[in-house]
Formats: C-alpha cells, sequence, structure tokens
C-alpha cells in the first residue's frame, strides 16, 4: 500500500517541493491582514449593535411620548368634563344671575324722552313667527338654538332652520338701539310660532352676548315676566292675548315680505304719516310686521295685515329690515 494516498493535504503540500513555503515575512502579512479583519468584523457588529440600541431608545421615546399625550387627552377630558359640571353648575344658578344682573337691563332715563313723549304717536314693531322654544338638559331648561342642541332637535324630529333664536337677538339689538327708541317712540312685540306674545320694555337694555340673551328669555319664558331688581319695573312679560286686541282697529299694520309690492320705504312712510294725520287717528300709531323665520314663509299665517309690501328686490335679512325701517322713520319724524 501506498502511504501517500493516506496523507492529508497538509502533509502533501509540505513534502512537496514545488509547493512555494511561506516565509516569516509572509507570516507577519497575513496575521495583520487576519487582524485588519477581526477590526472590521468587530466595528461592523458594533454599528449593528449601536443601530439595535438606537432603534430601542427611539421606541422607548416613542412609547413615553404616546404614554405622555394619552395622559395629556385624559387630563383634556377631565378638565372638559369639569367645565361641563362647571357649566352645568352654573346653568341651575342662571336665573338667579338674571336676577342680579336685572340692573344692567334697563336704560338710563334719556333727557328728551319726556319731550317725544307727549307726541302722541309710535311706531310698533312685531316680530311674528320668532322660534323661542325651551328644552330640557339634564334636568335644566334652556333655550334650543341649531348651533349647540342640533343632537336634541333632531331627536324631536324637527329640521334645524325652526330653531333661530339667534335672528331675535340680532333684531332686538338694531331695534333697542335705535334712536327711535331711545326718545321712547318705538314698541317691540315678539310673536312666536307658539303662540306666546311677549311684550318688551322700551327701556329695556338688550344683552350683548348671545348667552346672556338666551338666559334672559330662559327666564321669561319660565316665570313669564323679568322686572328690575332695584325699580321693580316690569321689562318685559308674556300677555295672554292675541296681538290683534292689543293693536288697536285704527292702527295701519304693514307686513313686510320678498312677496308684496316693491316700495320705496321713505315715500311710503312720508305718505302713510301724512294721511294718518289727515284723518286725525288716535292713537297715532303705525305698525310693522316682520317675520323672522329663516326659510319658512309667515304670509299664509298672518291674517290681520292691511297692506304688504317689500323693502328691496333683494332676500334681506330681518336684522337689515329692522334698521331700515328704524332709520326711515328717524327722517320723518325728524329724530337726530
Amino acid at each position: 500500500m501506498d502511504e501517500k494516498k493516506y496523507l492529508s493535504k497538509k502533509t502533501k503540500r509540505k513534502n512537496d517541493k514545488n509547493m512555494p513555503h511561506y516565509t516569516k515575512e509572509d507570516d507577519i502579512k497575513y496575521n495583520i491582514k487576519n487582524k485588519i479583519i477581526e477590526n472590521k468584523k468587530k466595528s461592523k457588529k458594533e454599528s449593528k449593535e449601536k443601530k439595535k440600541n438606537k432603534k430601542i431608545n427611539n421606541e422607548k421615546e416613542e412609547l413615553e411620548n404616546n404614554d405622555i399625550s394619552e395622559n395629556k387627552e385624559e387630563v383634556e377630558e377631565i378638565k372638559i368634563n369639569d367645565k361641563e359640571n362647571i357649566k352645568e353648575e352654573n346653568s341651575e344658578n342662571e336665573n338667579n344671575e338674571s336676577e342680579n344682573e336685572n340692573d344692567n337691563i334697563i336704560e338710563d332715563d334719556n333727557k328728551d324722552y319726556d319731550l317725544y313723549k307727549k307726541i302722541n304717536k309710535k311706531l310698533i314693531i312685531v316680530l311674528e313667527g320668532a322660534t323661542l322654544e325651551l328644552g330640557s338638559l339634564k334636568k335644566n331648561p334652556k333655550l334650543l338654538n341649531c348651533d349647540e342642541h342640533y343632537k336634541i332637535i333632531k331627536s324631536m324630529k324637527k329640521k334645524l332652520d325652526e330653531f333661530r333664536p339667534d335672528i331675535i337677538h340680532q333684531c332686538l339689538l338694531n331695534l333697542f338701539d335705535s334712536p327711535l327708541n331711545k326718545v321712547g317712540l318705538l314698541q317691540v312685540y315678539i310673536h312666536t310660532n307658539k303662540n306666546i306674545l311677549i311684550e318688551i320694555n322700551p327701556k329695556t337694555r338688550m344683552p350683548r352676548t348671545f348667552k346672556r340673551f338666551s338666559g334672559l328669555f330662559t327666564q321669561l319664558l319660565l316665570k313669564n315676566e323679568i322686572k328690575a331688581s332695584d325699580t321693580n319695573e316690569t321689562l318685559m312679560k308674556v300677555i295672554n292675548s292675541k296681538i290683534e286686541n292689543i293693536i288697536d282697529k285704527n292702527t295701519p299694520k304693514i307686513l313686510l315680505s320678498s312677496k308684496g309690492r316693491l316700495i320705496d320705504i321713505d315715500t311710503y312712510i312720508k305718505n302713510l304719516d301724512l294721511s294718518i294725520q289727515g284723518e286725525k287717528i288716535k292713537p297715532y300709531n303705525i305698525c310693522f310686521i316682520i317675520g323672522t323665520n329663516p326659510k319658512g314663509e309667515i304670509d299664509p299665517l298672518i291674517r290681520y295685515n292691511d297692506d304688504c309690501i317689500s323693502l328691496s328686490s333683494f332676500d334681506l335679512d330681518s336684522n337689515v329690515v329692522c334698521a331700515k325701517i328704524c332709520s326711515s322713520f328717524e327722517k320723518v319724524w325728524d329724530i337726530l
């Protein structure tokens, strides 16, 4: 048997004279290369470990941030719930607060008030179709409006357009801030779609914000009357009568509608004023009926008007109509 067959490759290479043999220098070179390779492998491993650590740290930070955000959301929810609870507590005391605020909703007496009061004439404004309806919110009655109480209105299976008390608020601000009202020649009535008639004292100063307005009218619809705390003067009250019975029969009642005939309001009021003076009707009053429903027509519901006119070829808002009528009467009656 040949022993060469059973020899390994290494021994064969060593015994082979033709194979090149490594010197000490070659060993040193290859040792250096091996060390370099090992260092590279170590650096790669370290870089991989660093990346893993970064990912782990980032994940931890994200989790911490999420926890903080969730805690913030929980805190905000708690704050919102606290605010709602505070609102509910305040809503219970709204009636008491409105009673205390009645001092602020009465105007000071004007110097020219008595002078113009001697003149036997007055403009009567009837705001028809007003949407003033109370709803019970957590056992607290409030004035319903389409912005805040849309869920309750939908549960009642009614349209959102039917609940617009903000239109009444805007109309009352324009009417009661006019010079015509400052001299006591304006009387305002509100006739709701629930057939509730409200009379407002000309000396009443309307609340500037809708929140106070809704609280005031909630108190009015609950108690049927609001009085000033100091003078005990009636500022608003609910009348158990029809509007036809309150306004005198001789008083002309003009309905303002987009379907009426188009006129110039200044010339119309001048001619109307002169015709009433010629007949010497007492009391010397003129009544204008203004609708406050945003979309629904009130023309078929009103049957006590004597005439129907339109101020413009465009559809005007109710508060704009109120302002135009007051300004034209101030021109005719020389109120500056």
